[in-house]
């Protein structure tokens, strides 16, 4: 037996149990070429041994299927051994049941990742994202003998995880301040930043979600700072790369609102210009008007 430990992202420290609103059967198609229909189906079964948290271990069958047969090419179990609050759920499986498939490491990693990411939606609810713009984190596939133990291996992969996503998700707001720097001034180029901006505020409304379930991870009782140089990387680098996302998103708010406001300044000054240019010939019409009539009259 074989054993992996996948996260399921939460914003609370709670017992892991389906969601209330999701089938037990879920399928997902995962080719449409030509006589390679292939699809994955996934069945969450209610064991009757009770975990750690007082509520049936729930276990995943996993069966790849061809079109149209329902035949399945290949049918494992993945069997719950532990489950912790804070979102790691302890795998075994029998990986010789997979051997009939002769994946290539490459292709074996993506039916995991695929195993993984499908298997989310029994538990994960997506609150910060869309459900197509969940984050695509790697499965933890490594041995791993206990996840409610100080600083276990699956514990500190995941934060190793996020402490990667950070630095991405630090290059993209330093890239987009420098990119909102170089077209304040240009009215064509600040109009198509406005165009974006929608799009823009909705990553950085993911990152802040991202971190809110960072946060979680790293509350649990098993991550222990015995061993500060590791603690200082995983943890206070992420926060560090967080702290300064906030920075630049303020940054980029206020530059762009700057700009905004002088924009319609600029506008407002102009139209006020218009008007009293405006206001000033009418006038001066009137008097010309008056000043025929009265020269009528008067030659009348």
């Amino acid at each position: 037996m074989a054993n992996c430990v996948f996260w399921y992202p939460r914003t609370y420290h709670g017992e892991i149990k389906i969601r209330k609103d999701i089938p037990r059967t879920l399928t997902k198609r995962l080719s449409d070429k030509p006589h390679t229909e292939y699809r994955m189906v996934l069945e969450n079964i209610e064991s009757k041994e009770i975990n750690e948290h007082n509520v049936p271990r729930e276990n995943i069958k996993v069966s790849i299927k061809n079109d149209p047969s329902n035949n399945p090419l290949v049918e494992f179990t993945l069997i719950q051994k532990k489950a912790s609050r804070n979102g790691l759920v302890l795998y075994a499986y029998d990986e010789k049941l997979l051997e009939s498939l002769s994946l290539t490491e490459k292709d074996g990693e993506a039916l995991w990742s695929a195993i993984y990411h499908f298997s989310k939606d029994f538990y994960h609810v997506h609150e910060f994202h869309d459900k197509h713009n969940d984050s695509i984190l790697p499965p933890y596939m490594k041995k791993c003998e206990d996840i409610q133990t100080n600083n276990n291996e699956a514990l500190i992969y995941y934060l190793t995880c996020y402490e990667n996503k950070f630095n991405h998700y630090h290059d993209y707001a330093k890239d987009l301040l420098d990119h909102v720097k170089k077209r304040l001034f240009d009215k064509v180029q600040f109009e198509t930043l406005m165009y974006y901006r929608p799009i823009w505020d909705r990553v950085f409304y993911r990152i802040k979600g991202a971190h809110i379930y960072y946060r979680t991870l790293v509350g649990s009782k098993y991550l222990h700072s015995a061993d500060q140089d590791k603690f200082h990387r995983l943890i206070l680098n992420t926060e560090q790369r967080f702290r300064k996302i906030k920075l630049i998103e303020m940054d980029v708010r206020d530059r762009v609102s700057y700009a905004d406001a002088s924009q319609n300044n600029r506008l407002a000054t102009t139209a006020q210009r218009v008007g009293l240019i405006s206001l000033t010939v009418s006038f001066i019409s009137l008097l010309i008007s008056l000043a025929l009539g009265l020269l009528s009259l008067y030659l009348s």
